[in-house]
C-alpha cells in the first residue's frame, strides 16, 4: 500500500470525522476560505442559457480556479456535463488527473521543449498549447518514444502580443505540419485570446473595437489554415467576450473561467473569507500602532487585531484606510500596513467587540457585503487576482446544499 493511497484513505476518513464531529478546519486562528459549489452549479447554468444548445465548453481552472478551487470546481461541472478543461501549465493538469478528473485538459501556456513538461503531459494525456517549431518537434520525438499520440491546439496571438504565432504565420506553421513528418502529433484545435476587456463591464468604444478587430483576424486566418490542414475546433471567447460579443465570438467552442468561478454580473460569488479577532486595544495618540507611528487616533479609538495577512495573499496595496473588512455586519477600515500574519482595523463604530468575533474580508454580513470587486476597485487589480492571490495556508472548506461536502487543509496535508 504506497504512501499516496494511505494519504486518500486518510483525508476520506477526516472528512468524515470532521462532518460528524464538527471538527475545527482551521486549526487555531480561525481564518477560512468558504467555497459554495451550489454558487459555480448556479454559474454554470446562467452561462449555458446565454449559448446555442448543446455548444461545447472548455472551463478554464487555472491559478485553482481562481482561488475557488480546481479540483472541487473541475468536478462539479464535469458532473454537469462539461467535456473539457483548461489550465495554465503542466504541473495543474497532472494535479487534475492526480484527483481522478479524466476529461481532456488542454495546457493553455508554454510548455518548454527542454524539460521534463512534455514528458509529464503526455504520460498525463494533456493537451498543449504549441506555437513553436522546437516544441512541435519535441512533442513528436518524446512522444514516439512513448508509443503515444499528442493532441495540440496551435495558439495564435491576435493582438494580445503575449505568447503565440504571429496572425500570418498560422497558415506556414500549418503548413509545416502538414508537409513535415509529425505522425505522432494530433491537431485538434487553434486558439486565441482578447487582450482589451480587462476593464470589462466598463469598456471603451476603442476597446470593444480592439476586440472585434482581433476575432475578425482570428476567424480569416484560421479559415485560411484550416484549407491546408484539418482542425476540428477553433475558440477564442471566454467569460467577458461571451458576454460583450455574443454569438459572434462562440465559433466552435468558448471557454469561460472566471464566469464560472462568480466573476461577471449574472453570476453568484462562490467564495467569501472569513477571520476572526485576536485582540482590541484602545492605543494612545503618537503610540507605535503596528509598524507605523499612530498619529491619527484620537483616544476614543478602539483597535482590533484580524489574524490575516499579507501572507495569506492580502495585498498591502489596501493597507492604511484603502480597504474595509465588516464586523457586525458593519463596514471598518484597515488601519497601518497590512502585516504578513495579522492586519489592524479601527472597531470604534461598532465597539463593544469581543475577541473571536467574526470578520468577513470577503462576503456578506448583515445587509452589508464586500465583494472581490469591491476590493479590486479599493485597492487596484481584478476579482480574479484578489481571489487568485490567497494563499493554500487558508484552509477551504467546501458547502453544497448549505452543508460542509469538503475541506482542504494543505498545511496538514489533508
Amino acid at each position: 500500500m504506497n504512501s499516496r493511497f494511505l494519504r486518500l484513505i486518510f483525508s476520506m476518513f477526516l472528512v468524515v470525522k470532521c462532518t460528524e464531529s464538527l471538527l475545527k478546519v482551521s486549526q487555531g486562528r480561525e481564518s477560512t476560505i468558504h467555497i459554495d459549489l451550489d454558487a459555480v452549479k448556479y454559474n454554470y447554468q446562467q452561462l449555458v442559457k446565454k449559448l446555442p444548445q448543446n455548444h461545447p465548453i472548455m472551463v478554464v481552472v487555472k491559478a485553482n480556479a481562481y482561488g475557488v478551487g480546481a479540483v472541487a470546481v473541475s468536478k462539479t461541472v464535469v458532473g454537469l456535463g462539461v467535456k473539457y478543461l483548461a489550465v495554465a501549465f503542466v504541473d495543474e493538469g497532472v494535479h487534475l488527473r492526480n484527483h481522478g478528473i479524466n476529461v481532456p485538459i488542454l495546457v493553455l501556456g508554454y510548455t518548454a521543449a527542454s524539460d521534463g513538461g512534455i514528458e509529464l503531459a503526455i504520460r498525463y494525456n494533456l493537451t498543449l498549447a504549441v506555437y513553436t517549431k522546437e516544441v512541435l518537434d519535441a512533442i513528436q520525438r518524446k512522444a514516439w518514444y512513448s508509443r503515444r499520440r499528442v493532441k495540440i491546439h496551435i495558439k495564435v496571438n491576435t493582438g494580445m502580443n503575449r505568447i503565440g504565432l504571429e496572425a500570418e504565420d498560422l497558415v506556414p506553421f500549418a503548413t509545416t505540419i502538414r508537409n513535415g513528418f509529425y505522425p505522432k502529433v494530433e491537431v485538434e484545435g487553434v486558439f486565441s485570446h482578447f487582450g482589451s476587456l480587462s476593464d470589462y463591464p466598463n469598456l471603451s468604444e476603442a476597446n470593444k473595437q480592439y476586440a472585434r478587430d482581433q476575432l475578425n483576424t482570428f476567424r480569416r486566418v484560421v479559415n485560411l489554415a484550416r484549407k491546408v490542414i484539418n482542425i476540428p475546433i477553433a475558440h477564442m471567447a471566454a467569460s467577458k467576450s461571451i458576454e460583450l460579443l455574443g454569438e459572434e465570438a462562440f465559433m466552435d467552442m468558448v471557454r469561460p473561467g472566471s464566469a464560472i468561478s462568480g466573476f461577471m454580473p449574472f453570476t453568484k460569488p462562490a467564495l467569501s473569507l472569513t477571520s476572526i479577532v485576536s485582540a482590541i486595544r484602545k492605543p494612545v495618540k503618537g503610540q507605535q500602532l503596528g509598524y507605523q507611528v499612530n498619529s491619527t487616533a484620537t483616544g476614543d479609538d478602539w483597535i482590533a487585531g484580524v489574524l490575516l495577512g499579507f501572507a495569506d495573499g492580502l495585498s498591502r496595496d489596501c493597507s492604511n484606510g484603502r480597504r474595509e473588512v465588516l464586523i457586525k455586519g458593519v463596514r471598518v477600515p484597515i488601519v497601518t500596513r497590512i502585516m504578513m500574519d495579522q492586519m489592524l482595523v479601527n472597531v470604534t463604530i461598532v465597539y463593544p467587540v469581543a475577541v473571536e468575533e467574526k470578520v468577513v474580508i470577503i462576503g456578506r454580513q448583515g445587509q452589508e457585503e464586500i465583494t472581490a470587486e469591491d476590493i479590486a476597485k479599493m485597492c487596484g487589480g481584478s476579482a480574479t487576482s484578489v481571489t487568485s492571490q490567497l494563499s493554500t495556508r487558508i484552509p477551504r472548506v467546501y458547502y453544497q446544499n448549505g452543508r460542509m461536502v469538503y475541506y482542504e487543509n494543505n498545511l496538514l496535508m489533508y
